[in-house]
C-alpha cells in the first residue's frame, strides 16, 4: 500500500478514535439527540449509545494499526455512511439539532460543512477499501502491471464525493424551500 493509502488509513482511524474518545468521556450529547430525534425503538437507541463509541474505537485502532485492513475499511465505510444519513436526517429536521458526533461538546446544529466532511470521509474510505482489497488479493505486488494504486482510484473518490454532495445539495434545497414556506 502506498504512502497516500497509509496516510488516509491513519487519518480515518484518528477521526474515529477522536469521536469515540469524546463520546466515552461524555455520551450525554448522543443520548440527548437520540431522545429528541429517535431512530428506532428505545432498546435500539440504548444499544447505539452504549456500543457506538466502542465500535468506533475498535475500528479506529484497526485502521491505524493496519490490522485486518479490508475489514476495518469496510466497517469504517459503513460507519461513515450511517453517520452521513444521520446528519442529513438531523439537517432536515426543523429543530436546530446537533449530531453529538464528537461528544456533548460538539453539539452545534448540523450544517452543510458536516455533511460535506462526511462525504469526503466516505469517498476516502471507498478508496481505502479498494486499496485494501488490492493489497489482500496481491500482497506481494506480483501483479504490478495490473495493480490498482490509490492514484488510479482518485477518480472513484471524486465520483463518490460528487454523488454524496449532489444528494446533500438536493436535500439542502428541499429543506431551505420548506423552511421558507413555514
Amino acid at each position: 500500500m502506498d504512502a497516500l493509502a497509509v496516510i488516509m488509513r491513519v487519518g480515518l482511524g484518528v477521526v474515529l478514535l477522536s469521536a469515540a474518545t469524546a463520546k466515552l468521556r461524555d455520551g450525554s450529547g448522543l443520548q440527548t439527540v437520540l431522545r429528541l430525534r429517535p431512530v428506532g425503538p428505545q432498546r435500539f437507541m440504548r444499544f447505539v449509545t452504549r456500543w457506538l463509541p466502542f465500535v468506533e474505537f475498535v475500528v479506529g485502532v484497526l485502521l491505524i494499526a493496519g490490522f485486518l485492513p479490508l475489514v476495518a475499511s469496510v466497517a469504517a465505510l459503513l460507519l461513515f455512511s450511517a453517520f452521513t444519513v444521520w446528519l442529513i436526517v438531523l439537517f432536515r429536521d426543523p429543530r436546530p439539532l446537533g449530531c453529538a458526533c464528537f461528544g456533548a461538546s460538539a453539539n452545534d446544529p448540523v450544517n452543510l460543512v458536516q455533511i460535506f466532511r462526511n462525504a469526503l470521509l466516505i469517498a476516502a474510505t471507498v478508496v481505502l477499501v479498494a486499496a485494501s482489497d488490492q493489497a489482500i488479493l496481491d500482497p506481494a505486488g506480483a501483479l504490478d502491471e495490473r495493480t490498482t494504486t490509490v492514484d488510479q482510484l482518485l477518480p472513484a473518490f471524486a465520483i463518490v464525493a460528487a454523488v454524496v454532495l449532489t444528494f446533500a445539495l438536493l436535500t439542502t434545497l428541499s429543506v431551505v424551500r420548506s423552511r421558507g414556506r413555514a
